[in-house]
């Protein structure tokens, strides 16, 4: 976990996996607790990088309209924008240099 955000030095692994997991939650968030028993990690830790990514602005908390004690964490747009553009597949050479076979000579 981050101390200080992770503006700059990319996503922790858990704080990626966290917003992969938000980004294909349906309805309106998910509880820290459901993140953490689907992680296989405890609630403070959730809570930890929760705290990071809303920081960052990729997650926000919204209240629970079914139990008012509650909160659940919802994905941002800039949120959603980060996990689509972390879970594509890498760009292969031809996608960034199209004439690296004639620069090769093949």
């Amino acid at each position: 976990m981050r101390a200080h955000g992770s503006e700059g030095r990319g996503l922790s692994s858990g704080a990626m996996d966290i917003l992969l997991r938000l980004s294909t939650a349906e309805g309106g968030g998910v509880s820290i607790g459901e993140l953490a028993q689907s992680a296989g990690v405890s609630s403070r830790n959730v809570t930890g990088l929760v705290d990071t990514l809303e920081r960052d602005g990729l997650v926000r908390r919204v209240p629970d309209r079914r139990d008012r004690r509650s909160v659940l964490a919802q994905i941002t747009a800039e949120g959603r924008a980060a996990s689509a553009a972390r879970s594509s597949p890498p760009a292969t050479l031809p996608d960034i240099w199209p004439g690296w076979r004639r620069s090769w000579g093949w």
